[in-house]
């Protein structure tokens, strides 16, 4: 058997392939947007630390960890495999293909992103390092929100209480967040299932167009809205000893939480719970608007573009298109996804 370890997403000469060929005296093969190393099982075993440590530390990369007779050819079985990975339209920071050894060795060290996308391969993230305790309990530094494997916590069986602001802008309008529309409006389509969003605004939103699309986008796929003033989002955080907290949202079991910039994680239904129980105070007072039309009607004198109808009916345009582009297989999704975005960044 032999190991591969691919870094994906790297500048020509990066000093990380020569650093990782030396430690494992490797033998290089060319992929799509970077470099697979192809070693031993016994440098494997014997690197295995200092491989993840190096995920750890360039984080910024992607990567492929794997071990099995699929690598032992000058060619690996899985070439095309990795070259589909490596290639994918919704490339998260920080991921990794690994195998069902890799994973068994390191069990306690990955999350697993749910996909049949690279089966028999998984993907998953690396548990964060760095913990911190907040008001909503103790979290983990982790990125896994904002990938493609966020569809995985929104279920028909799980109560969802979401939360964003223009902080979050960038990950709508990417092809992760689209996808995470689109599984979003599937699911409350298929089950009636029932979700909140809460929506944190200020005066520069007003005049978002990006902002306001986003708004009555989520109001048309069946999402109900809570819009909250940034400055009383702030007395709130303030009044509860939240600290810098910009967002908090719950998917079952599964938080989030964002600080200074920064995304963190729980499983724990504690933290949960009490993120939901947050939520509830937070839209019980004053000034709260509960749907997008009250929202544009309250500010209709100070929004550049105040023609509610036309918002709606982009939103309409925007829901067809999730519609649609939920209704294709798994593998043409990934064919048409950079279209399907592109369309819904110019709405």
């Amino acid at each position: 058997m032999r190991a591969c370890f691919g870094i994906l997403g790297h500048r020509h000469n990066d000093p990380l392939v020569a650093q990782t060929r030396e430690l494992t005296a490797a033998t290089v093969l060319p992929i799509f947007n970077g470099t697979l190393l192809i070693f031993s099982e016994e440098r494997y075993a014997l690197c295995f630390d200092q491989l993840l440590n190096h995920i750890r530390v360039n984080h910024d990369y992607r990567y492929i960890l794997t071990v099995g007779t699929f690598n032992s050819d000058e060619r690996p079985l899985f070439y095309d495999l990795y070259s589909r990975f490596s290639s994918s339209l919704t490339q998260t920071r920080g991921e990794v293909l690994l195998c069902a050894q890799t994973y068994a060795k390191a069990i306690t060290e990955f999350r697993l992103v749910p996909s049949a996308q690279y089966h028999p391969l998984v993907t998953g993230m690396l548990v964060g390092t760095l913990f911190v305790d907040t008001g909503f309990g103790r979290l983990e530094n982790s990125s896994v929100w904002y990938t493609t494997g966020n569809v995985s916590y929104i279920d028909h069986h799980n109560r969802f209480d979401g939360m964003t602001r223009r902080s979050e802008l960038e990950f709508w309008y990417s092809p992760a967040g689209f996808l995470y529309l689109a599984h979003q409006a599937a699911i409350i389509r298929a089950y009636k299932t029932k979700s909140r969003r809460i929506v944190v605004y200020s005066r520069v939103d007003l005049n978002s167009p990006q902002f306001l699309k986003l708004l009555f986008a989520f109001e048309a796929i069946g999402v109900e809205l809570a819009l909250v003033y940034e400055d009383d989002f702030l007395g709130f955080t303030q009044t509860q000893q939240l600290g810098s907290i910009e967002i908090f949202s719950r998917a079952g079991a599964n938080s989030l939480v964002a600080m200074e910039g920064q995304a963190y994680y729980s499983d724990s239904s504690d933290v949960a719970l009490t993120i939901s129980d947050a939520q509830t105070q937070l839209i019980s007072g004053r000034g709260v608007y509960r749907s997008a039309k009250d929202f544009m009607a309250a500010f209709e004198q100070v929004i550049a573009e105040s023609d509610r109808q036309s918002w709606e009916r982009r939103a309409a345009t925007a829901r067809q298109m999730l519609e649609k582009f939920s209704s294709y297989p798994l593998a043409q999704q990934q064919v048409v996804l950079e279209t399907y975005v592109e369309r819904w960044r110019t709405l």
